[in-house]
């Protein structure tokens, strides 16, 4: 890897984990995910190119399976899993799997604090009517989106072609 790549990384890493509150090394894993070749890679590939210890390696992609942004996969064939980011991530991230579980959440406190004055639980119906807007929202978020894709795409492929086709 030359070094502006592997500076996007590190920035991905530093980017990731001060905004997202994660591991620097999961955001490297994504950053690499993001610009690898072949898009797939063993735990073996990601330690040698991100230069971390095979343990960190293995916390990283578990916590990033575990925030849905990326797939382990199993080849036949193969002993080492591969990694790859998850097909859809940008759409899944804006249907928010959670979004049941936490409007649940905010009901039963919203529940636990019926019989106290309203100023002690407007925090929680703000949050509680975000939610709402938002689960109304996201579905045409993802259609704007699939839209926006279609379009920008189509754009570069034809800047890319001179306009010729593929």
């Amino acid at each position: 890897m030359d070094d502006a790549l592997w500076e996007f990384v590190v920035g991905a890493g530093d980017h990731w984990g001060t905004t997202y509150g994660l591991p620097p090394v999961a955001g490297r894993v994504f950053g690499w995910l993001l610009v690898c070749d072949p898009p797939e890679q063993t735990a073996d590939d990601l330690a040698e190119h991100l230069q971390a210890s095979k343990g960190s390696i293995s916390t990283a992609t578990r916590i990033l399976i575990g925030f849905q942004m990326i797939d382990r996969l199993r080849i036949r064939g193969e002993r080492a899993d591969r990694f790859r980011l998850k097909h859809g991530l940008w759409e899944q991230q804006l249907l928010d799997p959670g979004l049941d579980k936490t409007r649940a959440l905010l009901t039963q406190g919203l529940d636990a604090l019926a019989d106290s004055p309203a100023p002690r639980s407007e925090r929680l119906r703000e949050l509680d009517l975000f939610y709402a807007w938002y689960a109304e929202r996201s579905p045409q978020l993802v259609e704007e989106w699939r839209e926006y894709r279609r379009t920008h795409l189509a754009a570069k492929q034809e800047q890319a072609t001179g306009g010729r086709g593929v």
